[in-house]
């Protein structure tokens, strides 16, 4: 992505503050031959503390916050205790967050409810397909809010302003509908919203970012 956009890639590692001083420099040497193989511009800040205080402290000088999901939140209450639930709730800006695997980005799923969270979801989808050529697939799933097929009037006419092509769908079904769309289309990543319900319904009824996250088979670009 950065080589993409000509951006600076800049890293953040937090240490563990028993962390011995050679596996820091082993990280930061890593990342150094990475960014320079591949023509970067890179920085590397080693700090220590809570993770999702300082990803979201240094997010603020950022425009993308990349990353790897190796702890999802947890189903119910477990879930409050996860950082990376905290990160995508504070943090001030879009996140892509990637599993053990990465892929080329080039065939995209918008999971579309109506929302502002989904309507910028909306913003970076068009732009993806402008400039990176990615393909797109627009979903609307009314399960739980019985979400109408008009719904899907927004994104189209947006799309259609920008000369964007995609395929709209409106699916009836529970959460599951995301993961079976993304398999049967052989998409490779999936753009949506971030929590958009208050915490207790989260809690009680489920989180569409939390599940996603849990399967683990695709980046997922989170707007806020």
């Amino acid at each position: 992505m950065a080589q993409r956009e000509g951006a600076a890639l800049h890293g953040l590692h937090v240490a563990h503050p028993r962390e011995e001083a050679s596996a820091t420099e082993a990280v930061r040497a890593r990342f150094q031959e990475t960014c320079a193989a591949a023509g970067l511009r890179s920085t590397l800040l080693v700090e220590t503390g809570r993770v999702a205080a300082r990803v979201c402290q240094r997010a603020l000088l950022a425009d993308l916050v990349v990353l790897a999901v190796e702890h999802p939140p947890e189903a119910g209450l477990a879930a409050l205790g996860s950082g990376l639930r905290t990160i995508i709730r504070r943090c001030a800006r879009p996140l892509l967050a990637v599993p053990a695997g990465a892929t080329p980005l080039e065939r995209a799923l918008l999971a579309f409810d109506g929302s502002p969270k989904a309507k910028e979801a909306l913003f970076v989808a068009a732009y993806r397909a402008e400039q990176w050529k990615t393909a797109l697939t627009v979903l609307a799933v009314s399960g739980r809010k019985r979400i109408p097929a008009s719904v899907l009037d927004y994104p189209r006419s947006y799309l259609e302003l920008h000369e964007v092509q995609a395929d709209f769908l409106h699916v009836e079904g529970g959460l599951d509908v995301l993961h079976a769309t993304m398999h049967a289309r052989g998409l490779d990543l999936l753009l949506m919203g971030g929590y958009s319900v208050p915490v207790l319904e989260e809690m009680l009824a489920g989180s569409a970012v939390n599940v996603m996250l849990r399967e683990q088979h695709w980046p997922i670009f989170i707007c806020r």
